[in-house]
């Protein structure tokens, strides 16, 4: 009888964790939050003048800094206004491990992999889910091309910056529709 407690006990203990890792990693791989466009005045003026190419790549160049501490994803570029969209994400411990207290507000540029020619965002949303936060971030004034190397810098503490590719050189740039949230977006709908 006591051996029977004990299976099953460590059998009930075993299938919540399995289910608790499950669960951490459908939260940790969602990258569809704020990945919807930010309608600026160019955007809407250059969709309804019907001249606006939505470009994306497949992938992105790396989603998770090499330091891990933030992630990019929802690159869109529209060349037509050489504006770029990305989104950041990055897990409220950062805090904790930069020594800053909670809430402290990280300012972001992007620029060459040398980290020169640096733009910062004209317009910064957020959003918190969980243990994360996301920052939709516009770059005005940036032009890409499949040669181009972009990266995003997040700048952690004075002494420290975050680096992540958004975009390789040589990585394939792909040209898609609006979706119809995006359409809705720009005509003031949504």
């Amino acid at each position: 009888m006591f051996k029977k407690i004990i299976s099953t006990t460590v059998t009930v203990i075993v299938l919540i964790l399995c289910v608790l890792i499950i669960l951490r990693c459908c939260v940790s791989a969602d990258r569809s939050v704020m990945t919807d466009i930010v309608p600026g005045d160019a955007l809407r003026q250059a969709y309804d003048s019907g001249a606006l190419t939505v470009i994306t790549t497949e992938d992105p160049a790396a989603e998770i800094a090499e330091d891990g501490y933030y992630s990019v994803y929802g690159f869109v570029y529209f060349p037509e206004i050489s504006q770029v969209q990305i989104t950041i994400r990055y897990n409220k411990s950062l805090y904790t491990y930069a020594d800053l207290p909670e809430g402290t507000e990280f300012s972001y540029t992007l620029g060459d992999e040398n980290g020169n020619d640096r733009v910062s965002p004209t317009s910064v949303d957020s959003y918190e889910k969980g243990i994360y936060r996301y920052r939709r971030l516009v770059f005005d004034n940036v032009t890409v091309s499949e040669d181009t190397a972009l990266y995003c810098f997040m700048q952690i503490t004075e002494n420290y910056e975050s680096e992540n590719p958004v975009h390789h050189a040589m990585q394939p740039l792909v040209e898609r529709e609006l979706t119809k949230e995006e359409i809705s977006i720009l005509n003031g709908e949504a």
